[in-house]
């Protein structure tokens, strides 16, 4: 059946030719067309059938193709087909020849092999094929197994993995390996028997940090990854009704803004038990009594709850901000604790601010209680008046003996006396007062120094965005009296707090109960020193006032149904107003805006609004009171004859 002829006098296996299958042959089983059968397969056919006879192929393998002497000599079996038809219809395909040699009787048809690769033949066997045609060429022929040596046998059940099925979130990069399952890679007695025995004893699978290893080897088609998270459902909480919603969210605010060494109720617990300076703040603790220690109604409620879940097998859960609160609960008196600590915390540093200011003011008032230059200064102002208050006038301003000092600094008074040319008669005064009397001048600005040291000078503009010189000052008696009445005030309330919370306290060992007592004391101590030193400046200054007869003065004009009104003259006079009088008599605002914002940045600046002393040399300066040097004359060489320019002037006139 495979020969398409039978040459004479030729045994038929010499007349078969064998030709290598080329290496890029694909499957042609659609096409019936079949090599022959391997040395192993036609072994298996039964013996006495076939003659054998033995070729070889171009790479050395021995095949053996039987064949009976003629077709009509097959036996035939008992469905009907021949031994020989058998034969071919189960051999594989047959290889095209790359060349059919000269003389040949073989009539092959192109053939194509199956490349290498994997998938077995299903299918029912083929039909049987008729003499003098190639088998396998009907429509059912079957597919044999492509990878390796063809084999035509049936389907080999497969071997189930040991391993239990693992389901990632998502898909993930694959590990290229060969993998072995046990039955069919894997026999006993190998390595791999104590390999599995530790994968499955010690649960090796849930050692692995499965988020992990999805977030960074998870397949990704875009730039992210979208990894699925289990979502665990917190346990619910336990909140205080008694908290309303917009207060808890600043309490979960001053929580979280807390420092590290406070973010719990035991650690800050723990920090007022042993009045800890280096974890609390002073802001710390105003945080946790306004906002963290529990009220008495908070508390009552706090131990309901406990009670209540105490009964029942639920765990009590508290809210961060219920559990941070019952932490403090440790704390006897904990708002009185944290409120009288807080009071003492800064108290230092406000008594020696407040003193600080008083010995300032008080430099301030000796220094015109002892001057001795002051009173010259004022008989100039006083000669500048009688003699300008003379003539007709003299009956009603002149031949004074005595003026208010208002008259030197307050709007009114020497400010609006000026001459043809706009110069103010103080720049007159000063002019006089440093020429004539300059030992005099030099020591008043020394003696002055406390009361322009009070003054702060800033230049800017007004709300209408006119230039400006604003004054203030720093420290007034007024404002000190105020400011001490209330610490005393205070101190009273936090004394009382603290003996309450003496009270509360068990433990007399406690720093609280040793310490807090006694920087009481001393506090106390230092408060009525203080009050007792204002009010001895305080009087002071009244004398002062009263040495120059300025107790009262009139009062800044007022506006009254839309007209302008002089202020009440009996106003009294405050230390803020005589301060002012003296800087404006000698810094008026008006003569400092007279200069240009250049010379104002480069000239007034510096010498009267950066806090530094007034001397002779910088009043000169405002006033315009130094006077220019004469130019000198050039004496530039004349390039023609060598002389001085000035010399060839003269000799010309």
């Amino acid at each position: 059946a495979i020969l398409s002829e039978k040459p004479q006098g030729a045994p038929a296996a010499e007349r078969i030719h064998m030709a290598p299958a080329p290496a890029s042959a694909t499957p042609s089983s659609a096409e019936g067309h079949h090599s022959l059968t391997t040395v192993k397969e036609l072994k298996d056919l039964p013996t006495g059938c076939l003659e054998s006879s033995s070729t070889s192929t171009e790479d050395g393998e021995t095949e053996t193709a039987s064949h009976p002497e003629t077709a009509d000599d097959a036996e035939l079996l008992a469905d009907g087909t021949t031994e020989t038809e058998r034969m071919v219809d189960t051999a594989p395909p047959m290889a095209t020849p790359e060349a059919t040699p000269e003389g040949s009787d073989i009539v092959a048809t192109p053939t194509k092999v199956p490349p290498k690769g994997k998938g077995k033949g299903k299918g029912k066997a083929p039909a049987p094929t008729a003499p003098g045609t190639l088998s396998g060429s009907g429509s059912d022929a079957g597919k044999g197994e492509a990878k390796g040596k063809a084999k035509g046998k049936g389907k080999v059940s497969a071997v189930e993995p040991t391993k239990p099925e693992v389901k990632p979130a998502q898909d993930l990069k694959t590990i290229p390996w060969t993998r072995y399952v046990v039955g069919a890679q894997i026999t006993e007695g190998t390595i791999w028997d104590q390999v599995n025995e530790v994968y499955e004893h010690d649960h090796i699978m849930e050692a692995l940090p499965m988020d992990e290893i999805e977030k960074r080897f998870g397949k990704a088609t875009g730039q992210g990854v979208a990894v699925v998270k289990k979502e665990v459902k917190k346990p619910k909480t336990v909140k205080l009704s008694s908290i309303a919603q917009e207060q808890r969210f600043q309490i979960e605010v001053c929580l979280r803004t807390l420092p590290v060494g406070l973010n719990t109720g035991s650690k800050a617990a723990r920090a007022i038990q042993d009045l800890d300076r280096s974890v609390m703040s002073c802001e710390a603790m105003s945080s946790l009594r306004r906002f963290l220690c529990p009220t008495d109604e908070q508390e009552q409620e706090l131990r309901a709850k406990r009670r209540e879940r105490s009964e029942t097998p639920e765990p009590l859960i508290w809210d961060p901000v219920e559990q941070y609160m019952e932490e403090l609960l440790v704390i006897s008196g904990c708002s009185l604790r944290l409120s009288c600590w807080e009071f003492l915390y800064n108290l230092s540093e406000r008594l020696a601010q407040l003193q600080e200011n008083l010995q300032r003011f008080e430099r301030m008032v000796r220094c015109f209680l002892t001057s001795t230059e002051i009173p010259v200064l004022l008989s100039l102002v006083l000669a500048f008046g009688n003699y300008l208050n003379g003539g007709k006038n003299e009956k009603r301003l002149g031949r004074a003996d005595g003026f208010h000092v208002e008259l030197l600094g307050r709007p009114g008074g020497l400010d609006l006396v000026n001459d043809t040319q706009g110069r103010n008669v103080r720049q007159l005064i000063f002019e006089t007062f440093c020429e004539k009397y300059p030992s005099h001048s030099e020591r008043l600005f020394e003696e002055l120094a406390p009361v322009f040291d009070l003054v702060q000078r800033r230049i800017g503009k007004d709300a209408q965005g006119v230039p400006a010189l604003r004054k203030s000052v720093r420290v007034e008696i007024e404002d000190l009296d105020k400011q001490l009445s209330q610490l005393k005030s205070e101190f009273t309330k936090k004394h009382h707090e603290m003996k309450e919370c003496l009270k509360l306290i068990d433990n007399p060992a406690e720093k609280f109960v040793i310490e807090i007592p006694r920087e009481f004391d001393d506090a106390k101590q230092h408060i009525d020193d203080l009050i007792r030193k204002k009010d001895t400046t305080l009087q002071q200054f009244k004398v002062v006032l009263a040495n120059f007869k300025a107790e009262t003065y009139r009062g800044d004009s007022i506006v009254v149904d839309g007209q302008l009104k002089d202020g009440n003259p009996k106003s009294e006079m405050t230390s803020e107003v005589w301060c002012k009088i003296w800087d404006n008599f000698f810094v008026p605002p008006e003569r400092v805006l007279s200069f240009d914002a250049k010379r104002q940045k480069s000239l007034i600046e510096p010498r009267f609004c950066k806090d530094q002393p007034l001397t002779v040399e910088s009043l000169a300066l405002l006033w315009g009171l130094t006077k220019e040097e004469p130019r000198r004359r050039s004496t530039t060489v004349c390039p023609r004859k060598g002389v001085p320019a000035a010399t060839r002037r003269r000799a010309s006139a």
